[in-house]
């Protein structure tokens, strides 16, 4: 599971989306690993700069969860 999510993040960033389409990838691909239809209504609601302090942070958890340490974590 984190393997996939860290692939989409991959290829988020080498397509340059939009923060925005990056949660919306994420989300479909969560939803999709629980065989749930799509959500269409969190982004929307989310503005620029905070869907980008989403991303940011995202990437920051991602990060240091590749380190393995559980100091990293907490």
């Amino acid at each position: 599971m984190i393997k996939n999510i860290i692939f989409l993040g991959i290829i988020a960033l080498s397509l340059t989306l939009t923060d925005k389409q990056i949660i919306q990838a994420g989300l479909d691909g969560l939803f999709n690993a629980n065989k749930l239809p799509n959500s269409t209504t969190v982004v929307p609601c989310i503005d620029d700069a905070t869907a980008h302090k989403i991303v940011v942070f995202e990437g920051e958890c991602l990060e240091k969860a590749a380190k393995g340490s559980i100091k990293d974590l907490v």
